[in-house]
């Protein structure tokens, strides 16, 4: 009962298409004007043909959906599209101007999550890890009054008086996301706040909470032996960097190099060959654990791993914390070869 027509394909690099529950922005053409339309897919407020269509677009493709009228009215919705219709079809010509991935989180789906921008890094946040977090908190019908806004490190899970809404609210949104999201959540102004609500806002004013997942911080155990004596915590990254490999070549900026309150070492570069024991074992943990452009924080306990001439650094007498970055990497030729082969392989 639904037929569609490309009229004009998407400009668009991604593959993505919009499904139910996501809003969606469209241009519908008259034959003397355009009609703006902005609707949630699966709720009913346009005929489900339509809907159909849509879910087969991309964004800024244009195509022309036909309509039966038996499936038609098997779901009119509440917006009235009776122009379109022609010689017992609705005849509509669509062009897809703009989607936003929606999802209700919480069990009673009493939050809506909007996605603003994707994020390409796949990694979530997990209960307990620290994040950074950039977030402003706004009613919806009035975008210029802010309630709050911070940028902050929030720990996934426990309770932080710094933030104004609820923890529940908080930690769903949080732990919703990817690393490099934004995203923007709805509750209504009571349900919104773990206390008093802000002055000016009623109980059922609409608050909208924006989210950027600035970063992960993730700390693992990168030892050679793994009994933790030598740790990262990792301040910057992204799971789609190159990674650094045995027998690459890489080049690292040592931001500084700290002893309890002292700094012994400040911006020194490193470069050098992964395996071949040209620096010290804390840093050839932490070089092998990293991806190219990826900043850290290496903290060494076990002092006979972190002597390095070319830092002058002797034996140390207490833990020392590197701060990292791995500015060069070039990749083996073992590496190159068998990343050739994979692509061909593919192909």
């Amino acid at each position: 009962g639904v037929r569609k027509k490309l009229v004009r394909p998407s400009g668009e690099e991604t593959l993505r298409r919009p499904r139910r529950g996501d809003e969606v922005k469209i241009h519908l053409t008259r034959t003397d004007a355009k009609e703006l339309l902005q609707f949630r897919l699966g709720l009913g407020e346009v005929m489900e043909g339509l809907e159909l269509g849509l879910e087969t677009m991309r964004m800024g493709e244009v195509a022309q959906i036909s309509v039966l009228l038996a499936s038609a009215h098997s779901s009119g919705g509440h917006i009235d599209l009776s122009w379109c219709q022609v010689q017992g079809c609705f005849v509509f010509e669509v062009e897809l101007l703009h989607f936003t991935r929606c999802f209700e989180l919480l069990e009673d789906g009493s939050l809506l999550k909007r996605i603003l921008v994707h994020a390409q890094d796949r990694r979530r946040p997990a209960t307990g890890q620290e994040c950074v977090v950039n977030y402003k908190l706004r009613p919806v019908m009035d975008s210029a009054k802010l309630v709050d806004h911070q940028e902050m490190v929030y720990v996934v899970g426990e309770a932080c008086s710094s933030v104004s809404v609820c923890t529940e609210l908080f930690e769903a949104a949080v732990l919703s996301m990817r690393c490099g999201e934004s995203a923007s959540f709805e509750r209504r102004a009571e349900e919104a706040f773990s206390g008093k609500i802000p002055n000016g806002l009623a109980n059922d004013t609409l608050i909208l909470l924006e989210i950027e997942l600035l970063e992960i911080l993730e700390t693992t155990d990168i030892s050679f032996e793994r009994n933790g004596s030598v740790m990262k915590k990792s301040l910057h990254c992204r799971d789609f960097w190159d990674k650094c490999q045995d027998a690459g070549r890489c080049t690292l900026l040592i931001i500084s190099v700290t002893e309890g309150d002292s700094i012994i070492v400040q911006n020194q570069t490193l470069t050098f060959t992964l395996g071949d024991g040209d620096v010290c074992d804390v840093i050839e943990c932490a070089a092998v654990s990293m991806c190219l452009q990826e900043a850290a924080l290496i903290t060494c306990s076990a002092v006979d791993m972190a002597e390095e001439p070319k830092l002058g650094i002797a034996r140390p007498a207490k833990t020392l914390v590197f701060h990292v970055k791995v500015i060069g990497y070039e990749k083996s030729i073992g590496e190159r070869v068998r990343r050739n082969s994979e692509q061909l392989a593919f192909l």
